[in-house]
């Protein structure tokens, strides 16, 4: 577990000196620098290292190595692997035979498009802090879901547009995250939450698109019969209602969802971003209302990925909002705290529940 936390904190530090740095080139280094030690982490694995790396990661990294380009997009086409993921995974395969080299790629470009989402929103929180939000809280997950990873980076950058309500940079990374896991087209709903919530409805457009969440949530299970049986959707995601696995449920409500939305809803000085600060409660509630589903079918969670990856804005941002500065000796430990129950969520989840394998970390063999 302590080759995680040194390059956690070590990149955390190296975002931290960047910022304070006056010289533009010392800057992008430092960045770069900061971003590829969690990349290189990423890339000299074991390949038993995350659970999907077996399941497909290695195979269609063979897969795109020996054979044609059109051969093996039309089998990723028919697979529903992913057009952007088999991309990555195709270019990649250009330069190297190593799994591990494609590894190190995709997870610097995750990682890169993940800082580029804090840095576009760095007027709602802490750049460095956001990123050591990102690796508490998900890191480990892309070295798992490898796919939905990616397609988590592009809606997390697809956020800016949101917020900035322009159209067709929005419709960029949203495709973008669509075509890397289909998953992903709850964007599109969130970027009409954003637009209905700041509208000139107010709080009855809050009370309707959570009724409205609440609904959805219940009739998870026949909407997802329905969507299959018309061919909406690929057969493969059958899995989401047959599987009877379950679990997560009560770790996402008490430790992932229920904390920052207490602390966004009381805790943060409400004058601070209100069409940010209203949107983003929506978007934790929904996050909570879809954690319930785990406790009947633990991958539907999938879904909530996409609302909680802006913990990484909202972490920030109730460190910077926070009503009362907690100080010691002086100095405020508002993110010292936050830090402490992120930790805690990590070494629950990835060290003691091994969610995802990746714990304890393997090098290559």
């Amino acid at each position: 577990m302590l080759i995680y936390l040194i390059v956690f904190f070590v990149s955390y530090k190296l975002l931290c000196v960047s910022q304070e740095n006056q010289n533009v080139r010392s800057q992008k280094a430092l960045v770069v620098m900061a971003l590829l030690l969690p990349a290189i982490l990423a890339g000299l694995r074991d390949y038993s290292i995350g659970t999907d790396v077996q399941v497909y990661g290695n195979s269609w990294f063979y897969y795109a190595r020996w054979n044609k380009a059109t051969t093996y997009f039309r089998m990723a086409t028919s697979s529903d692997i992913g057009i952007v993921y088999a991309f990555v995974n195709y270019f990649t395969s250009l330069f190297t035979g190593s799994p591990h080299w494609f590894y190190f790629v995709l997870n610097m470009l995750t990682v890169s498009l993940i800082y580029k989402a804090a840095k576009d929103n760095a007027d709602l929180g802490d750049v460095p802090f956001a990123m050591l939000t990102f690796y508490f809280l998900f890191y480990n997950q892309t070295l798992n879901i490898l796919r939905q990873s990616l397609a988590i980076a592009f809606v997390a950058c697809a956020f800016t547009y949101i917020r900035k309500q322009k159209m067709w940079p929005f419709m960029v990374y949203a495709m973008l995250a669509v075509l890397s896991h289909m998953t992903a087209v709850v964007v599109f709903a969130m970027y009409m939450i954003y637009k209905v919530v700041n509208g000139k409805f107010g709080n009855l457009a809050k009370i309707g698109i959570l009724s409205g969440a609440a609904a959805v949530i219940v009739g998870f299970f026949p909407l997802m019969k329905i969507l299959l049986q018309r061919g909406i959707l690929p057969m493969r995601y059958m899995t989401y209602i047959n599987n009877v696995s379950r679990g997560g449920g009560y770790v996402r409500l008490f430790l992932l969802c229920m904390p920052y939305l207490l602390l966004l809803l009381f805790f943060v000085k409400k004058e601070s971003y209100k069409k940010e600060r209203n949107v983003l409660i929506c978007y934790l509630i929904i996050s909570t209302l879809i954690s319930s589903l785990a406790f009947r079918m633990i991958y539907t969670v999938r879904i909530g990925y996409y609302f909680d990856v802006c913990l990484i804005f909202i972490i920030p941002f109730i460190a910077g909002n926070f009503r009362i500065n907690v100080k010691v000796g002086g100095r405020a430990i508002n993110k010292a705290l936050l830090t402490t129950l992120m930790l805690g969520y990590w070494v629950f989840v990835y060290g003691i529940r091994q969610s995802g394998q990746t714990v304890p970390y393997l090098f290559m063999r």
